[in-house]
Formats: C-alpha cells, structure tokens, sequence
C-alpha cells in the first residue's frame, strides 16, 4: 500500500474514531471519580456521595470528551473542539429539560457542572494549542 493511501486511511480513521474515542475515554474515567468519592465520603452518606460523584461526573466527563475529540482528530482541532461544544451544549439543554421533568430544581447543579465541562474542555484544548505548535 503506498504511502498516500495509509494518510489517507489513518487520517479517516482518526476522523470517524473522534467521537467513539471520546466516549470511551468518559466511561473510563468515571471508574477513577467513582474510586475517588467512594474513598473519601465511604458509605456512611449515601445522599451526598452520590450528589458529589455526579457533580464529578458532570465536569469531568464533557471535559475529557472534549479534549480527547481535539487530541483525535487529525486536523482542525480548534473547530472540531469548538464543534463539540456546540453539540454538548445543545444536548445538555435539551435532556435537562426534556428528562428533568418534576426533578428540575435537584438538576440544576448537574448542568452547572456540566456547563463548567464544556467551558473547561475548551479551555484545556485553547491552552494546549497555545502551548504547543504541534497542536493544530
């Protein structure tokens, strides 16, 4: 296979792997947050280790889904960040408002969260490009 070709593929790859990297990079650190809450709140609360895990949770997930989505893609890492953003913005919205239903005043904290995900995310990807000059 010539040299064009493996560009060619390795580039679609990482195009298409973008967003399925990112979610598998959420999954896997809810397990660290998890392990994290659970060591230093035990058992003896329940209520409030669940409400600080999904608060977490909440910011640490768009935040890793964002970064690893500008990491992956091959180019135009900045607007496909930017492109992230937009898509988590509009999905937070539309499920806290769609699934929250009568428990909207206990989801709020978790949009916040969220929201300061997304904000953190683009802020680790404009400060890694700042940084960096191999990051574009």
């Amino acid at each position: 296979m010539s040299d064009n070709k493996k560009v060619f593929w390795v580039t679609a790859l990482r195009w298409v792997g973008l967003l399925p990297l990112g979610l598998v990079s959420v999954a896997l650190i809810s397990f660290p947050i998890h392990w994290f809450v659970l060591g230093n709140f035990g058992i003896r609360d329940r209520e409030i280790m669940l409400n600080v895990e999904v608060f977490l949770q909440g910011i640490f997930a768009p935040m890793l889904l964002i970064f690893v989505g500008a990491v992956v893609a091959p180019s135009y890492k900045m607007t496909s960040a930017v492109v992230l953003v937009c898509l988590l913005i509009a999905f937070i919205v539309t499920g806290h408002f769609w699934w929250a239903g009568d428990r909207m005043n206990y989801q709020w904290t978790n949009a916040l969260a969220q929201f300061l995900g997304v904000l953190g995310g683009l802020a680790l990807v404009w400060r890694q490009k700042t940084m960096s000059n191999s990051f574009e």
